[in-house]
């Protein structure tokens, strides 16, 4: 056993170290919170090839002026509204 830990944590060296100092606290740089931003649902599409318990859905959304700017895992929180006129 002695043999894995030293092979496994191995003694840290003068002047090397192995282990990255990681700050949890500090929160990245973010976009400012924009609140509520209206949007028009231009596309939307049932992905899901067969009846099913959970529906997956492709939206494609339209803004006035510029879209916002989001990264591969942002969420987006959507509070549907129907249009009055119908």
């Amino acid at each position: 056993m002695a043999m894995a830990l030293k092979a496994l944590a191995p003694t840290e060296e003068a002047g090397s170290s192995r282990v990255i100092a990681v700050d949890f606290g500090v929160k990245a740089d973010s976009s400012a919170d924009l609140g509520p931003v209206e949007a028009e649902i231009t596309e939307l599409i049932d992905l899901n090839s067969s009846p099913s318990e959970k529906g997956t859905i492709h939206l494609e959304l339209s803004f006035d002026g510029a879209a916002l700017l989001y990264e591969p895992g942002d969420s987006l929180d959507i509070y549907p509204e129907n249009d009055a006129a119908y």
